[in-house]
């Protein structure tokens, strides 16, 4: 646009100067025809003058026009510089907030997604697997006595009860073996021994870890026939099951914790319940022969030793 104007420019002085010299030789001839031209010619000349006076001004004019418009031009220019930066500093805050929306409702999406499952898995076992459930709340339970125990262990007082009666998961075993360590390393006790209420518990639920366990059983040892003699008949068939397999998953017939054992149901009421024999002989299974051969030779196992071979 400037450029523009400065070529009308440029064209309107060379127009007013072809003009002035057209009038002036016109002027000039007339003159020469007309001795009072002069006069008119003086007229001219002062109205060029005007005229040259207000293209000056103009001039002037346009010029402070040009300046006011490039500084309103690098003000605008400033604005949107800045309104740039502002607005790219917002794209970036709000670009950071719905990254950190997106990421948290993720998250929120996942564990509503688990609680989900968990509760249809809850739902699922409460119509048809209430025994799972039950599971699950017997585990709560005896991880609240263990951890009762280990802050108070002579409290196997009151647990006792409880714990025999109860059927423990295997993956407890070294827990429980934990809190007879720490109550038997206490130096204050009270009156009544508590030890063997934990070797009770631990011989029942965890058998074949306790005969295969040095500081257990030297503790247990003496006291195996009375164990054996004092349970109950679901316990004893799980005790045999569970020391059977132990022998034959090591690779073993036979030794002298098993004739312990052996010699323990002999001496026990429950020396002619076949269900513990048709166990041994199911265990063994070709294996049989070689455990006879070796408690053969064991004296004061008749009554056993008949047994199994007619179960």
């Amino acid at each position: 646009l400037s450029k523009r104007i400065i070529k009308m420019k440029k064209y309107l002085l060379i127009l007013s100067s072809i003009i002035i010299i057209t009038v002036n030789l016109n002027l000039y001839s007339q003159s020469q025809q007309n001795p009072n031209i002069n006069e008119e010619f003086n007229k001219i000349h002062e109205r060029i003058n005007r005229l040259e006076f207000k293209i000056s001004f103009l001039d002037e004019k346009y010029e402070h026009s040009i300046e006011l418009s490039s500084k309103s031009i690098d003000h605008i220019s400033n604005i949107i510089s800045i309104s740039s930066l502002v607005l790219g500093v917002l794209i970036l805050i709000l670009t950071i907030f719905i990254t950190v929306i997106y990421t948290r409702t993720n998250q929120l999406i996942k564990k509503s997604s688990k609680h989900i499952n968990e509760i249809k898995s809850i739902d699922n076992d409460i119509k048809f697997n209430i025994s799972e459930i039950y599971k699950k709340i017997r585990n709560e339970e005896i991880e609240y006595i263990i951890n009762r125990l280990i802050k108070v262990p002579e409290d196997i007082i009151h647990y006792s009860p409880k714990l025999l009666s109860t059927q423990i998961d295997q993956k407890y075993f070294e827990k429980f073996k934990n809190i007879l360590t720490i109550y038997e390393s206490k130096t204050y006790k009270t009156h009544r021994e508590k030890s063997g209420d934990y070797l009770v518990i631990l011989f029942q639920h965890f058998p074949s870890q306790c005969l295969f366990d040095e500081y257990l059983y030297k503790k247990i040892e003496i006291n195996i026939p009375y164990l054996i003699d004092n349970s109950f008949e679901n316990d004893l068939l799980f005790m045999i099951e569970q020391v059977t397999k132990e022998y034959i998953r090591r690779g073993l017939i036979a030794d002298e914790k098993l004739i312990l054992i052996f010699q323990g149901i002999e001496k026990s009421f429950f020396v002619d319940h076949t269900d513990i024999y048709k166990t041994i002989k199911e265990i063994y299974g070709e294996k049989i022969s070689q455990l006879l051969a070796y408690i053969n030779k064991i004296d004061g196992l008749n009554k056993f030793i008949n047994n199994i071979n007619g179960a």
